[in-house]
């Protein structure tokens, strides 16, 4: 059986503020601490590094509104209505580089979903502390490029 860890020394460097648990520290000492106790080395265990996706693709299950929240956002400042796309509060702060994050994460998750879905690894996880927001759309990406694909 093949695991998939997907990460990124780039998670480091994004902050989602010093209110918010996940901080980039949490990630980097998590992923140390795997690497000391072997996890990471092990038979069946691939590590790989995600690559951020691009507008276009997020295009291809997001709103042209809700792409250009996020990309305004990008300056770490929030703006008239922002709320309304469920930025700026709770698990979801804006901070600088919110876009970069979001086009980084997406890219794990699609990267996870592509080595399940090709046979190459039988489970695959993030390691960038975040949860999925949209179950639907990512499966949804990966029927679409397979379909393409056959």
């Amino acid at each position: 059986m093949e695991h998939l860890l997907v990460y990124s020394p780039l998670y480091q460097t994004f902050n989602y503020g010093p209110g918010h648990p996940l901080r980039p520290t949490r990630l980097y000492l998590t992923h140390v601490l795997m690497e000391a106790c072997g996890f990471l080395q092990g038979k069946g265990v691939r590590v790989l590094q995600p690559k951020g996706v691009e507008e276009e693709e997020l295009l291809r299950v997001h709103s042209p509104d809700y792409i250009e929240a996020l990309t305004r956002a990008n300056a770490g400042e929030p703006f008239p209505g922002v709320l309304n796309f469920g930025l700026g509060f709770g698990d979801n702060p804006i901070f600088p580089g919110v876009w970069d994050w979001s086009r980084l994460i997406a890219g794990g998750t699609m990267l996870a979903l592509e080595e399940v879905a090709e046979g190459r690894v039988d489970h695959g996880r993030r390691g960038d502390g975040t949860k999925r927001r949209r179950s639907d759309w990512t499966m949804r990406i990966k029927v679409e490029r397979l379909s393409l694909n056959v």
